[in-house]
This record gives C-alpha cells, structure tokens and sequence, in this order.
C-alpha cells in the first residue's frame, strides 16, 4: 500500500459539498477516494444495482445447467427437447431480469 504523505485541508460551501456527497453516494466511495479520483482525472462509474449481484447469479447457475445438458447431449449424441424447452424458459427469464435493470 502506498504511503500518504500530505494532508490537504479543504472548505466548501453548502453546494459543493452536497455536490460531493452526492458524488460518493452514486459511486458508492467514501469522500477522500471521490476527491483523489477526480484530482488524477480517474472516471467515476456509479455503483451497479444491487439487484446486479442476484442476476449474475442466476446467470452462472444457467450456465452451469447448459453446460451438463451439453455434457450429456455430446456423450449420447442427442439433446432432450425438454432439455432444451427449459434452457429457452430459464433464458426468458433471465431477459425478463435484465429488461428490468
């Protein structure tokens, strides 16, 4: 970790702070990181939903199941058309997930 060197004290009027924590409350850091972002030009990126962390979820889990019916498909030469009607159903509903992102 790097070493901190110097201290900056800093004031500001009633607008740019609340301009500030706004800032940190949108990307989800704390003040000081959102002023050394912003002093080396660094892009500040919003926090991502936190209904994110649940879809990508259910994404891995749809990629796991898609990979065993592949598995068994490769082994025995052919796909189960149930197999397949629920991979499409589990795939909706993932879109369904995103559209509402």
């Amino acid at each position: 970790m790097r070493e901190i060197a110097k201290r900056v004290s800093l004031r500001l009027d009633s607008t740019e702070y609340a301009h500030l924590k706004q800032l940190s409350i949108d990307t989800g850091l704390k003040m000081e990181p959102v002023i050394r972002r912003l002093i080396v030009g660094a892009e500040l990126r919003p926090r991502p939903p936190g209904e994110l962390t649940e879809l990508l979820r259910q994404m891995s889990g749809v990629a796991v199941n898609i990979n065993q019916i592949a598995k068994v498909a490769n082994a025995s030469g052919f796909a189960r058309m149930e197999d397949i009607a629920h991979i499409k159903m589990m795939q909706g509903m993932l879109w369904r997930a995103v559209k509402e992102l």
